[in-house]
């Protein structure tokens, strides 16, 4: 469906809109990143905190289209033969198969990004997909990209915010609740999954795949917080949830937990992350013809990456930890 004609015209758009974005910003983008030095016991949800998440994303989701990383998140590494953009669709593809979407499901997607993750579970299960953002550009891009793949009769783009319960849907509107790497930007866990109980239809699913600190991480250890905090600023995560904390929280809402684990390949997904950097990150930044602030922003891109695959070496976080769990 996402063929690659469709790839190089997002990427391109993309350039170009870093290309020409303002001053005020690329500075309001530079900003945001002080959200990924801390926690959330550190910080409180707010409408600054809201704004500097926009601000953050206006820009990350072209950084990603540039980096082939349309989707927005690094995947579990299923198939080392294959890309980072075929090891996502396997993913999804696994992920509509454990819940189970049927044709005649409605599915609601929380953080759905720029929509292409719906647009691939509706193509795929035939579904209707319901997809909740903080982002109205994104939402926007969501929706041209529904209507491009001839999907706008299966998936519809909501505004809504993670942190503000309750979300705007009846009980029981849902057969089954997805979200891809979002959750760190929950500030509540336990209220959030007390929500989806509420929204799911008796029987339903949630799926969650996120990033989470793994065992080896030690808090007190200064070149572990280091690493963490670059590779936040890529993965842009404030919360660093623990594997305990989803489950409890899930537990506490009356969800029964079925799927509980790291699913990358050796539990690791820098093998996949290094295959792809060189390709497509490193190479854009020694082209002359880019501006110097598109040059800076890249150059970070690039450094948190970097980190990630070190992190990840080293076993202290991942974002392939993957939990499914039924009413």
């Amino acid at each position: 469906m996402i063929d690659k004609f469709s790839q190089i015209l997002t990427a391109s758009k993309s350039f170009i809109a870093l290309y020409r974005m303002s001053p005020e910003k690329v500075q309001a983008f530079l900003n945001s990143y002080y959200l990924f030095e801390k926690e959330w016991t550190e910080l409180d949800y707010n409408e600054s905190v809201q704004k500097s998440l926009i601000d953050y994303y206006t820009v990350l989701n072209h950084l990603c289209a540039i980096a082939q990383v349309e989707k927005m998140y690094v995947p579990p590494a299923l198939d080392l033969s294959k890309s980072i953009k075929e090891n996502q669709n396997l993913f999804e593809e696994k992920m509509a198969r454990d819940l189970g979407i049927k044709a005649t499901d409605h599915v609601l997607e929380i953080g759905c990004g720029r929509g292409r993750i719906s647009a691939h579970t509706a193509s795929y299960t035939g579904a209707h997909i319901t997809g909740m953002n903080i982002d109205p550009s994104q939402l926007q891009s969501a929706r041209k990209f529904a209507a491009r793949h001839g999907l706008s009769d299966r998936c519809r783009f909501i505004a809504a915010d993670l942190n503000a319960i309750p979300y705007p849907f009846p009980d029981e509107s849902f057969d089954h609740i997805y979200q891809v790497n979002v959750f760190s930007y929950a500030k509540n866990l336990d209220a959030v999954f007390k929500e989806l109980f509420r929204l799911l239809k008796p029987g339903g699913r949630v799926a969650c795949l996120d990033y989470v600190l793994k065992d080896a991480y030690d808090s007190s250890s200064p070149d572990h917080v280091k690493l963490v905090r670059k590779t936040k600023s890529i993965l842009g995560a404030v919360g660093s949830p623990l594997v305990s904390e989803f489950t409890s929280a899930l537990e506490k809402a009356g969800f029964k937990v079925t799927i509980n684990a790291d699913i990358s390949i050796n539990e690791r997904q820098s093998p996949l992350i290094v295959k792809a950097a060189g390709k497509w990150v490193s190479r854009p930044i020694g082209l002359g013809i880019m501006p110097k602030h598109l040059k800076h922003m890249l150059a970070r891109f690039v450094e948190g990456g970097d980190a990630f695959v070190k992190a990840d070496e080293m076993g202290l976080l991942t974002t392939s930890w993957y939990i499914v769990a039924q009413k």
